[in-house]
Formats: C-alpha cells, sequence, structure tokens
C-alpha cells in the first residue's frame, strides 16, 4: 500500500522528473546492515521500547513442535526455532516507522525497462493491498517498501526514499530495489488497549500478538510477477469479512503466516497464561479465516441457516411446554425434530476444503549494480 500522504509527493515528483530538462542521478551512500532493525527515533518512548523488546523475546522463544510439511512450505522454514524466526523476519522487516510522518522520494536517474524483471505481469493496481487491518478495520501496519517498489516499476524507474528524519545515521537517498527492502508503517493502533491483551501491553502473549502483525507484513516483502507482495484479495460473499480487501487467496500468504506464527507460539509459550492463550487463539482464528481455503458459504445457504435456526427456537419453546405437561408423545417427536434441523444445518455449514495455491515467496531484485547492491 502506498499510503494517501505520499500520493501527491509522488505525483509531484513525477510531474518534476517529466518536465525537467536532465535527470540528474542522486548519489546512494552506504546504508544500514539490511539485517538490522531500525526502529525510528519518531516514535514515542513507549511504543520504541515495546517494538525493540518484542524483537529481543523473539530470540527466547521456544522451538515449535511437530511442524508438518505444509507448516514448511506456508513459511518457508525448516524447524522453527527461535534463531529461524529471527532470521526469515530480519530479511524481510528492516525499517519501522510511525504512519503519521510523510517521506521524502526521489527517483535514481533513468531505468532502462530490462532491469525489472517480470514487467508483463503485476499484481492489481489497488492502494490496501499490502495492510494489516483489525476487524474494525482500523489499520494497524502496512509494508509500504514494496509499495514504494512497485510505484518505481509502474514508472520503470527505481524510487529513493530519505529515511533521516526517522534514522538520523542513515545515509538521504536509500534506493529501493526489491520487496525486501522492510519499510514497515507501524499505525499507534497497534499499541491501543484494544489491541492489547494485558493492561500494560509488556505481556508475553502482548508481544507475540504484534510479532504476528510484523511476521503478517514481512510476507508482503516476498512474492515476484503477479504475486509481488502477496497482496490481499476481496472476501467473497457469506465472508464475515464480505467486500473488503482483507482475505489472501494463496495458501501462504501474509494472514496464513500470521496464523501459523500465532498457533506454533502458543503451543511453546510457557510464560503465558492460559486467558492470555485464549486471547491469541481469537487472533490465530481470525487471520485463519482470512486464508481462502475453505468452502464460503453463499448469500442463499445463509438464508436457509437462519429460517432453520427460527425453527429451532419454534421447536425449542414447544419442547419446554411439552416436558412442563409430561407429554412424553410430543416430548419426542419435537426432540426428533430438533435433531433433523440440527443436521440440516451441519450439513450446510460443513467445511469443503478447495484446492490450495501456493505462491513462489522467491522475491523480485532489480539487476542494476551501478554502485549499490540489490536489497
Amino acid at each position: 500500500m502506498i499510503p494517501p500522504n505520499c500520493h501527491k509527493a509522488l505525483i509531484l515528483l513525477v510531474v518534476f522528473v517529466l518536465l525537467s530538462p536532465f535527470k540528474s542521478v542522486i548519489a546512494v551512500g552506504m546504508h544500514m546492515n539490511s539485517r538490522d532493525l531500525n526502529v525510528s527515533v519518531q516514535f514515542l518512548p513507549y511504543q520504541e521500547s515495546l517494538l525493540k523488546t518484542d524483537f529481543d523475546f523473539l530470540k527466547t522463544l521456544g522451538s515449535w513442535e511437530g511442524l508438518t510439511d505444509l507448516d514448511r512450505k506456508t513459511m518457508d522454514i525448516k524447524v522453527g526455532n527461535a534463531a529461524e524466526l529471527d532470521y526469515w523476519l530480519r530479511k524481510r522487516v528492516q525499517f519501522l516507522i510511525p504512519m503519521s510522518l510523510n517521506l521524502e522520494l526521489g527517483f535514481y536517474g533513468e531505468v532502462p525497462l530490462r532491469y525489472y524483471p517480470n514487467m508483463a505481469e503485476l499484481p492489481p493496481n489497488v492502494e490496501n493491498i499490502f495492510t494489516m487491518a483489525d476487524e474494525q478495520s482500523n489499520t494497524l501496519m502496512s509494508n509500504i517498501g514494496v509499495g514504494f517498489y512497485l510505484f518505481g516499476k509502474r514508472q520503470r524507474q527505481i524510487i529513493s526514499v530519505n529515511l533521516r528524519t526517522h534514522f538520523p545515521k542513515i545515509e538521504p537517498q536509500l534506493p529501493v530495489l526489491g520487496p525486501r527492502i522492510g519499510i514497515i508503517q507501524v499505525h499507534k493502533n497497534s499499541f491501543s488497549h484494544r489491541n492489547r491483551i494485558s493492561v500494560s501491553g509488556r505481556e508475553p502473549a502482548d508481544r507475540l500478538l504484534r510479532l504476528s502483525f510484523l511476521f503478517h507484513e514481512g510476507r508482503h516483502s516476498d512474492g515476484n510477477g503477479s504475486s509481488l507482495g502477496f497482496y490481499h484479495s476481496v472476501c467473497p460473499p457469506g465472508h464475515d469479512y464480505t467486500g473488503r480487501m482483507a482475505c489472501d487467496i494463496s495458501s501462504n500468504g501474509a494472514y496464513a503466516v500470521a496464523a501459523l506464527f500465532l498457533k506454533k507460539s502458543i503451543e511453546v509459550c510457557h510464560s503465558c497464561t492460559e486467558g492470555h492463550k485464549e486471547s491469541l487463539k481469537l487472533s490465530y482464528l481470525d487471520s485463519r479465516l482470512r486464508v481462502l481455503d475453505k468452502s464460503i458459504l453463499t448469500p442463499e445457504e445463509i438464508e436457509r441457516i437462519n429460517r432453520y435456526e427460527n425453527d429451532m427456537n419454534i421447536y425449542a419453546r414447544q419442547l419446554f411446554a411439552a416436558i412442563a405437561q409430561k407429554d412424553d408423545i410430543r416430548r419426542k417427536y419435537l426432540m426428533d425434530k430438533l435433531q433433523e434441523v440440527n443436521a440440516k444445518i451441519h450439513k450446510i455449514k460443513k467445511p469443503q476444503n478447495i484446492p490450495k495455491t501456493y505462491w513462489k515467496s522467491e522475491p523480485e531484485t532489480i539487476e542494476y549494480t551501478n554502485g549499490f547492491e540489490s536489497i
């Protein structure tokens, strides 16, 4: 997603470049180690502290057990220990910045078409395809790095971004040479009371929840061609999020990664209370629901279920009356009817698996090495 506050800057930038008598090349210096996690100085102190200590907590997480081949395929992992998870995330998430400040963008000179791979295959041109939101449609995080890369690809230019406001020691122009540049905007909603499990927001379960957000955004740093960024899709009719860009058709997309991270981490979080684990399970189920590898009820099926449930309510009231009147014949009749209607509902709701779709996670990289390495 390219956030709205960057649209004007990009438009002005395009106009400036097109009208300039010449296109100057922006000098690119060495930037921070791409394996470091860098937290913006613009965060409030408690927010900065939480994000940094969340990463420290990840290193202490116990090794996942019982990984299946599909689990490994979903997340591109082998064993699921703390070191592997830490490495997975650092490859895909590099810069954490607040979601309020504008960024200074530029172009890194002219780039011939051949430098961008898979030019004939692009993901949908939708603004919020790389954004994670909670159930109230409040944005939590957004992977704008892949958004900048995709914008540059469509413009056939390399985008450069100035992060000095957030990281004073970094060189002023950072070229966006691939989706794994890892610039993640973190909204204040990520720290709100609604997205906390404990009052303090510092309990192990809180950290796992925020880490699941980062793993979600990390997956958006992957993909190539038409799967670039592992973009979200519109949820189909009958889904809890019908009509919203909040589902994944890929079985190894961002929601699948977040769900797997939560499921396996809950199992090894021995410092999490049982109550906190139950809260995490709700978040796991929410992410899992958004992976479209099971059939979704149609509006007609939902209507039939509603009618059956109304019938059950009527039969239940009649059953109570029959019991009060000690009418055993009618009581048995009504109990049979309740079981019959309940069976019809379960038959409609019975999940049916649909073919799983796995997208290639290897990221694109610009084949351009004039003074800097690809990211």
